[in-house]
């Protein structure tokens, strides 16, 4: 069956969490925030995420879908360069139980680790996730493809912060490592570090 990409619908954002959610089942996003609140909730954040950005940061993020057929089997999330001025920030309201310590500490340690890069015109990959069962099908390099043809159409260099298995991927398309983080999750129970890697395009 043949993959279309498209824009994203706001009718789209339950599946694509839903999507997110099989593709990510172990990662620490998902399990730690969320223990005592439950899974309705980490939902309910997400997906008030996406209307942020979806309705309060558009057109500076993109949202973009694969499908085969009526199925939602990819999704692509990406920002284009912020003009003069910063955005207002995003304030959600977390549901009761959430491990706020959780996001004070993975949030704040990647916003430090980020600024120490010079990321002014810089695109970024933000959000991106293919369905198990469509891994390895060719989903993931097609969403990315279409996300540097607006980048290289604009002559940009971009970014993202890469996983351990999404970072083969990225650097098939160009994707130089600029530095790794490693969050100790220790004190949320025994969990691995939680490790990325910041990587970087050059403008072609």
């Amino acid at each position: 069956m043949s993959i279309r990409i498209r824009t994203a619908l706001k009718k789209d954002f339950l599946a694509m969490h839903k999507m997110d959610l099989a593709a990510n089942a172990t990662h620490p996003f998902y399990i730690i925030p969320w223990k005592t609140a439950g899974v309705g909730a980490c939902e309910a954040f997400i997906l008030d995420r996406y209307e942020y950005l979806y309705h309060s940061r558009n057109p500076e993020y993109t949202f973009l879908v694969a499908t085969a057929g009526d199925e939602i089997v990819g999704y692509l999330i990406y920002r284009k360069p912020l003009g003069e001025g910063e955005p207002g920030e995003w304030n959600p309201t977390f549901p009761n139980g959430t491990n706020l310590n959780f996001f004070d500490k993975v949030f704040g340690e990647v916003k430090a680790a980020k600024k120490q890069y010079n990321l002014k015109g810089y695109w970024e990959l933000e959000g991106f996730a293919v369905h198990p069962n469509w891994q390895r099908k060719g989903v993931g390099s097609t969403l990315v493809n279409k996300f540097l043809e607006s980048v290289d159409a604009d002559h940009a260099k971009c970014c993202v912060r890469a996983s351990r298995i999404g970072k083969s991927l990225y650097e098939k398309f160009g994707f130089k490592m600029m530095g790794v983080v490693s969050i100790d999750l220790k004190e949320f129970g025994d969990y691995e570090p939680y490790t990325t890697w910041d990587m970087q395009r050059e403008a072609v």
